[in-house]
Protein backbone atom coordinates (compact mmCIF):
# COMPACT_ATOMS: atom_id res chain seq x y z
CA UNK A 1 0.00 0.00 0.00
CA UNK A 2 2.87 2.38 0.66
CA UNK A 3 4.06 1.80 -2.91
CA UNK A 4 0.62 2.75 -4.23
CA UNK A 5 0.60 5.91 -2.08
CA UNK A 6 4.04 6.89 -3.39
CA UNK A 7 3.00 6.23 -6.99
CA UNK A 8 -0.13 8.32 -6.63
CA UNK A 9 1.81 11.19 -5.06
CA UNK A 10 3.98 11.28 -8.18
CA UNK A 11 1.29 10.67 -10.82
CA UNK A 12 -1.83 12.21 -9.23
CA UNK A 13 -0.81 14.84 -6.68
CA UNK A 14 -4.30 16.38 -6.53
CA UNK A 15 -5.80 13.04 -5.44
CA UNK A 16 -2.94 11.97 -3.18
CA UNK A 17 -3.71 14.63 -0.55
CA UNK A 18 -6.35 12.29 0.90
CA UNK A 19 -4.10 9.20 0.94
CA UNK A 20 -2.17 8.30 4.06
CA UNK A 21 1.47 7.24 3.75
CA UNK A 22 1.79 5.98 7.32
CA UNK A 23 2.33 2.27 7.92
CA UNK A 24 0.57 0.86 10.97
CA UNK A 25 2.02 -2.38 12.41
CA UNK A 26 -0.22 -5.43 12.03
CA UNK A 27 -0.41 -6.01 15.78
CA UNK A 28 -1.94 -2.55 16.24
CA UNK A 29 -4.64 -3.40 13.69
CA UNK A 30 -5.40 -6.71 15.41
CA UNK A 31 -5.61 -5.00 18.80
CA UNK A 32 -7.86 -2.24 17.48
CA UNK A 33 -10.05 -4.85 15.77
CA UNK A 34 -11.23 -5.95 19.19
CA UNK A 35 -12.87 -2.56 19.72
CA UNK A 36 -13.47 -1.00 16.29
CA UNK A 37 -15.52 -2.30 13.34
CA UNK A 38 -13.36 -0.61 10.67
CA UNK A 39 -10.19 -2.01 12.23
CA UNK A 40 -11.85 -5.43 12.25
CA UNK A 41 -12.40 -5.12 8.50
CA UNK A 42 -8.74 -4.14 8.05
CA UNK A 43 -7.71 -7.21 10.08
CA UNK A 44 -9.73 -9.38 7.70
CA UNK A 45 -7.74 -7.97 4.79
CA UNK A 46 -4.49 -8.77 6.61
CA UNK A 47 -5.54 -12.40 6.96
CA UNK A 48 -6.76 -12.68 3.36
CA UNK A 49 -4.68 -14.69 0.91
CA UNK A 50 -3.53 -12.61 -2.05
CA UNK A 51 -2.12 -15.49 -4.06
CA UNK A 52 -4.29 -15.15 -7.15
CA UNK A 53 -3.82 -15.78 -10.85
CA UNK A 54 -5.34 -14.26 -13.97
CA UNK A 55 -4.48 -17.27 -16.15
CA UNK A 56 -8.10 -18.42 -16.49
CA UNK A 57 -9.26 -14.95 -17.57
CA UNK A 58 -6.45 -14.81 -20.12
CA UNK A 59 -7.22 -18.27 -21.44
CA UNK A 60 -11.04 -18.12 -21.60
CA UNK A 61 -11.74 -14.43 -22.20
CA UNK A 62 -8.57 -13.50 -24.04
CA UNK A 63 -7.92 -10.80 -21.46
CA UNK A 64 -4.72 -8.81 -21.85
CA UNK A 65 -4.14 -7.10 -18.50
CA UNK A 66 -2.18 -3.87 -18.17
CA UNK A 67 1.31 -5.16 -17.30
CA UNK A 68 2.51 -2.71 -14.65
CA UNK A 69 1.26 -0.69 -11.70
CA UNK A 70 2.55 2.60 -13.14
CA UNK A 71 -0.23 2.42 -15.75
CA UNK A 72 -2.88 0.40 -13.93
CA UNK A 73 -3.29 2.44 -10.75
CA UNK A 74 -3.60 5.91 -12.36
CA UNK A 75 -6.03 4.42 -14.93
CA UNK A 76 -8.14 3.04 -12.08
CA UNK A 77 -8.14 6.40 -10.30
CA UNK A 78 -9.17 8.17 -13.53
CA UNK A 79 -12.03 5.71 -13.94
CA UNK A 80 -13.21 6.30 -10.35
CA UNK A 81 -13.10 10.07 -10.84
CA UNK A 82 -14.97 9.83 -14.14
CA UNK A 83 -17.77 7.61 -12.86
Amino acid sequence: MLEIAALLKNKKPNVSKKISSIKIPNWVIYLAALFNKRANEAALFLRMSRNVSNEKAKRILGLEPIPNNEETIPASINSMIKF
